[in-house]
């Protein structure tokens, strides 16, 4: 009896243990859920307001005006012309204050039409109750995340620092007014450079999904002349003079930054050979390689979902008309009638604003050279070679 009791009692005591084990696991899984549960709300309230804040800063664009900006950042280049004149360096940084100060007003332009646009498509698809929208809607929505998406923040983030490393690498600037000063105007430059850059793609990925809606509503009459269609191609339009001058900016601001003779036949002598390597390769690619493809890649999306709108249309037009249908080719006046209609809209525009082409192509020309004439200017015997041969061409 006295075994039996010991042992109920040891038994009961081991239950007891587990049952406080298990509750206390209990309680430390329930914590960590907790603990992972805030993190979370906390990581999405911070990656929201980012969001939010990345949005309302782009959206307040439309808010102003371009007298507004430019009057600003007027008042932003005397100040910097006061810093260099008392600094006594103003023969040296006059050109790059110009080229910045350019290159922010000609982004702060198109970033302002762009948020014009934004508002637009806001209210012809968002807040549009049309039922045959919703295909279109679903996609904007998507647009509207992704573009306003923290990334686009750490993407503007990550390319500024290469920036300044790059900068501070190959002593371009020295720490003091004058090199705070530039800091602050390169940071603004590119950080504002990079998210147009970014947000434009996103309206490409846009562009490519529209491309594969089976249905969106659309001028029947000319499709090409579809309210949403025809914003976004003048937007787009704008948008290739503005990233051509932009470039070309670029390009000739690190024109003018790369000393004489620090590119020769046997390798580079600048100061950090692995810092210029990596900017000028990023300028070269993202700029110079990257604009024509992306501006050919809008123009070929915009045209193709003309050409789908024109082929559903025509599609519609034929089952409703019943243009094929041999019974009805007695009513010939109505029959011709189906037939022009149709053969006017084949032969109504492919796209929705006329396309720019020289101007965008003069100047990224104009980049092309530059670039491979600031890479040619530093080699004096290749220099001097093409020279004679091009002199012996002539005589």
């Amino acid at each position: 009896m006295e075994m039996k009791s010991k042992y109920k009692k040891i038994k009961s005591a081991l239950r007891k243990k587990s049952y406080i084990s298990l509750k206390k696991s209990n309680i430390l899984v329930i914590l960590v859920k907790t603990k992972t549960l805030f993190h979370n709300i906390i990581l999405e309230i911070k990656q929201k307001t980012v969001s939010c804040s990345l949005e309302k800063s782009i959206l307040y664009l439309n808010t102003t005006t371009k007298n507004r900006i430019a009057i600003l950042l007027l008042l932003n280049f005397v100040f910097g012309l006061i810093l260099l004149f008392f600094a006594g360096v103003i023969q040296e940084f006059i050109i790059h204050l110009i080229c910045l100060t350019l290159n922010i007003f000609v982004t702060l332009c198109i970033g302002k039409e762009y948020a014009s646009v934004i508002s637009f498509l806001d209210e012809k698809i968002l807040f549009a109750i049309e039922e045959e929208n919703i295909e279109l809607r679903q996609n904007y929505k998507r647009f509207r995340k992704n573009a306003f998406n923290i990334s686009n923040i750490l993407f503007c983030f990550i390319v500024l620092l290469i920036f300044l490393w790059s900068i501070f690498s190959q002593h371009y600037i020295e720490s003091g007014v004058i090199g705070y000063y530039a800091v602050y105007m390169v940071s603004i430059t590119v950080s504002i450079s990079v998210i147009g850059y970014a947000e434009y793609l996103w309206l490409l990925w846009f562009l490519y999904r529209v491309c594969n809606c089976t249905f969106i509503p659309y001028n029947k009459i000319i499709p090409a002349y579809t309210p949403f269609l025809v914003k976004i191609a003048t937007l787009t339009n704008h948008a290739k003079w503005c990233f051509f001058i932009e470039g070309f900016l670029y390009v000739f601001e690190y024109y003018i930054l790369i000393p004489p003779n620090s590119i020769t036949m046997t390798g580079l002598n600048m100061p950090d050979n692995l810092s210029f390597l990596i900017t000028w390769g990023v300028i070269f690619i993202v700029i110079i390689l990257a604009f024509p493809i992306i501006i050919f890649t809008q123009e070929t999306f915009l045209s193709k979902i003309v050409c789908n709108l024109k082929s559903q249309q025509i599609k519609t037009l034929s089952s409703i008309f019943n243009v094929v249908n041999e019974e009805n080719y007695e009513q010939f006046n109505e029959l011709n009638l189906r037939y022009q209609i149709i053969n006017n809209l084949i032969t109504t525009p492919d796209y929705p604003v006329h396309i720019q082409r020289i101007g965008p192509a003069i100047i990224s020309a104009a980049t092309f050279i530059l670039h491979i004439f600031n890479l040619i200017s530093q080699y004096p015997e290749l220099k001097k070679l093409l020279v004679d041969r091009l002199l012996g061409i002539i005589m």
